[in-house]
């Protein structure tokens, strides 16, 4: 049975991440069919990925399954004050527009176009802000949206296949920063380890951050379970994008619909 509940921060990161972890089967590679493997770092300047607001009433997404620094945990506010910033930004094929109904409950339904693409980028608060994480989910041919998460490829976990088995943090830490080369599209299973040596903008020396990352399989099955729009998908299978749907409504139409409107000319919703 699927549950229609908003639940807290505090929730999400101390219960969600453990049932994700433990109960959805492992289909990671699935998952991520149809992405490819290997993005060029500019690929985050796309002209046609346009930002938009996320509802602030409307459920987060953790960063990990646990970040310490200098060994306390963090909970996601704290995480965000610190360490983190977010960008959200979506796109729809040219000549292509969301279509917008009704289901009979009175409910709004969007059908989204092929192609249309939705991205949550994640950067480190360090003078290059450089990108910790970048969650992408995009609407494939057959009508399945595909979920991936990318790293800049020198701080890439080893891929379940490599290793066979979660993986622990490196032993030297890593330093966060713009690469120039790709981001690659994680393969890893379970919550590999991951460990950082950063200097935060604002805090006066060096810290040790360590990160659990999510199972790849979070973001489906939270976009089915917690969002707010989650009306519209069927099954888990069916999940797609959460912040860029009905619910957060009121942004997308003001910000996102705005300017695309005003760059390319076209509604983007019908």
């Amino acid at each position: 049975m699927k549950l229609l509940a908003r639940i807290s921060v505090g929730g999400l990161l101390a219960t969600l991440v453990v049932f994700v972890s433990h109960s959805v089967p492992a289909r990671a590679g699935e998952l991520s069919d149809g992405l490819p493997e290997r993005l060029p770092y500019q690929a985050l300047e796309k002209p046609e990925l346009l930002p938009f607001l996320q509802d602030a009433k409307g459920p987060v997404a953790p960063f990990g399954a646990q970040v310490q620094v200098d060994g306390k945990t963090l909970t996601h506010a704290q995480a965000r004050a610190l360490l983190f910033s977010e960008e959200f930004a979506a796109s729809i094929p040219p000549g292509t527009q969301v279509q917008v109904s009704k289901n009979s409950d009175g409910l709004e339904i969007w059908n989204y176009p092929t192609g249309t693409r939705v991205e949550h980028r994640i950067r480190w608060k360090t003078s290059e802000a450089p990108v910790f994480e970048l969650r992408v989910i995009e609407k494939l041919p057959n009508g399945r949206w595909a979920f991936g998460m990318y790293t800049p490829e020198d701080e890439a976990p080893p891929s379940a296949a490599a290793t066979g088995a979660p993986t622990a943090p490196k032993s030297s830490p890593l330093t966060p920063k713009k690469p120039d080369h790709d981001l690659v599209l994680n393969r890893y299973s379970g919550t590999p380890g991951q460990a950082f040596k950063l200097k935060p903008i604002g805090q006066p020396t060096e810290i040790q951050v360590n990160i659990r990352k999510l199972p790849l399989q979070h973001c489906q099955h939270c976009h089915f379970m917690h969002s707010p729009s989650g009306h519209q998908y069927e099954t888990e299978d069916d999940a797609g994008p959460c912040g860029f749907a009905p619910a957060n409504g009121e942004n997308i139409r003001k910000g996102w619909a705005e300017s695309w409107l005003k760059k390319f000319g076209t509604s983007p919703l019908k």
